[in-house]
């Protein structure tokens, strides 16, 4: 089980997750990457239960990359203890993971092998995940021409009234943006 060697104080309060991640938002060592998509608080045994399911997919073949690390203790009470007399024990460790966080990274195995141990590994997590490939920018640029297009058609689709899911034309438009930021962050790499 993950937990830190030190920690500067033994108990913390739980705090709270606001924003994005500004760090650990890029893929930095592999070709992929699973990415949160919402604020949590992630324990140690899930972090490890998700790791012991993408090596297992990938039959140990290619690399994982661990990009959070459980440093927050999480105190308890015991069962049936009244109020009061001061804060539990430390029970288990938690990290706090914003919205954006890349959580895993491989390298060194294909595109559906990687899509299913990811899919594996996001079934372990409590929150919403995508998975995003380390691509070049060409790519990026052929993605963006695809997603322009589908707000196109979703944009004629709502002035004539023939739309199913209006919800799409947001999640379309914040992927384009996605997109445009990957391909800003490339150039200027």
């Amino acid at each position: 089980m993950l937990q830190p060697a030190r920690t500067k104080f033994r108990k913390a309060h739980k705090g709270r997750i606001n924003g994005h991640a500004e760090r650990g938002a890029t893929i930095n060592f592999g070709s992929h990457g699973l990415q949160a998509l919402e604020p949590e608080r992630v324990t140690s045994r899930q972090i490890e239960a998700a790791r012991i399911a993408l090596t297992r997919h990938m039959k140990r073949a290619g690399r994982v990359w661990l990009r959070i690390f459980p440093n927050i203790p999480v105190s308890k009470k015991p069962i049936e203890v009244r109020m009061g007399k001061g804060k539990g024990n430390v029970e288990y460790y938690i990290c706090r993971v914003k919205p954006g966080r890349i959580l895993f990274e491989i390298d060194g195995v294909s595109d559906t092998i990687a899509k299913e141990a990811f899919d594996r590994a996001a079934s372990k997590l409590p929150i919403k995940t995508k998975d995003i490939k380390n691509l070049s920018v060409t790519q990026l640029e052929k993605e963006l021409a695809n997603y322009k297009k589908e707000q196109f058609n979703l944009r004629i689709q709502k002035m004539n009234s023939q739309i199913t899911n209006s919800a799409r034309i947001t999640v379309v438009r914040r992927t384009i943006a996605k997109i445009l930021t990957f391909i800003n962050q490339k150039k200027k790499a």
